[in-house]
């Protein structure tokens, strides 16, 4: 499986369910350990609750990832470049990204979880567009949904930093 990715959008040519599952599994990962610093850093108790809510879900997404790549490993599958693959996420532009600087800054933090949603839903919506597999198609749908919800969620936090409540 080859992603491309052309500004917000990304491109997948060569679809395979497994990869993508892999890609999925690494991307929650990385997800789940934003979440984890972003909730030791928030002040705020409605805020704590949502990145807390977040940070559940993120861990639902890997289970459901594991879940498939198990069903779709055969038992002498071995780790493949997939496994080790950047996914981008918090290097958007190709440079890294201290995760634990930018945690303190309750903005930026927020401004890069939307970030970490959008592409996301973009990597979700490639890979739904290339599956002609139903559970496949249904498992895409259903994470785009709650990405799009963790992104509103997102939003929100930052839209009522931003009125300073």
């Amino acid at each position: 499986m080859r992603i491309e990715y052309k500004d917000d959008e990304i491109i997948i040519s060569d679809f395979k369910p497994l990869e993508a599952y892999k890609i999925a599994r690494r991307l929650e990962a990385e997800g789940i350990n934003f979440y984890s610093l972003f909730l030791s850093s928030v002040d705020d108790v409605e805020a704590e609750k949502s990145v807390y809510s977040l940070l559940t879900e993120e861990r639902n997404h890997l289970k459901l990832f594991n879940q498939k790549v198990e069903e779709l490993s055969g038992p002498f599958d071995e780790n493949s470049i997939v496994d080790e693959i950047d996914t981008r996420v918090f290097s958007p532009l190709g440079e890294s990204i201290d995760l634990a600087a930018v945690i303190k800054d309750g903005e930026k933090a927020i401004e890069l979880g939307i970030l970490f949603e959008k592409r996301s839903i973009s990597f979700f919506k490639a890979c739904l567009g290339k599956t002609s597999d139903a559970p496949a198609k249904k498992a895409f749908e259903d994470i785009i949904k709650e990405e799009e919800k963790h992104l509103e969620s997102l939003k929100g936090i930052l839209k009522k930093k931003g009125n300073g409540s």
